[in-house]
């Protein structure tokens, strides 16, 4: 039996950008959500996540025995979509490319500060495990 999880750790590096989610992806670095390290401006309500859709374990992956935690870079925009991902750790190209494709359907309640939407920098954990044995065919 093999399956991917999602490691709902959507860890929070949050950033704040004022603006649409373009803005985001452009000019404007993202800030980060406040915490004891990180004083204003900053997000201080990180995005939540509505609803997320499992990753499904690439057949390639499979074959290939690729397992692991894929970690991504994303900005949550003020639309409640993932924009701008980036792999920070990779786990191979086809378990990589079905985390990103997954989290862009993910969809999100926006971060805030104080109570206007803000995009937000977050951090995703997606991870593949194989449970079982590497079997052809399975």
């Amino acid at each position: 039996m093999y399956r991917a999880l999602i490691v709902a750790a959507v860890l929070l590096l949050s950033s704040a950008i004022p603006g649409s989610p373009q803005e985001a992806s452009s000019s404007q670095k993202p800030l980060k959500l406040c915490s004891r390290d990180k004083t204003p401006p900053c997000a201080d309500k990180g995005p939540r996540i509505l609803s997320a859709e499992d990753p499904h374990y690439p057949e390639e992956a499979r074959k290939a025995k690729l397992q692991g935690a894929v970690v991504l870079k994303a900005v949550v925009g003020t639309d409640g979509i993932a924009h701008d991902i980036e792999v920070v750790t990779s786990r191979g190209t086809p378990l990589d490319k079905e985390a990103i494709r997954c989290v862009k359907n993910w969809k999100f309640q926006p971060g805030q500060l104080g109570e206007t939407p803000v995009p937000t920098e977050i951090s995703v954990e997606v991870a593949f495990k194989f449970h079982g044995k590497f079997e052809p065919g399975h």
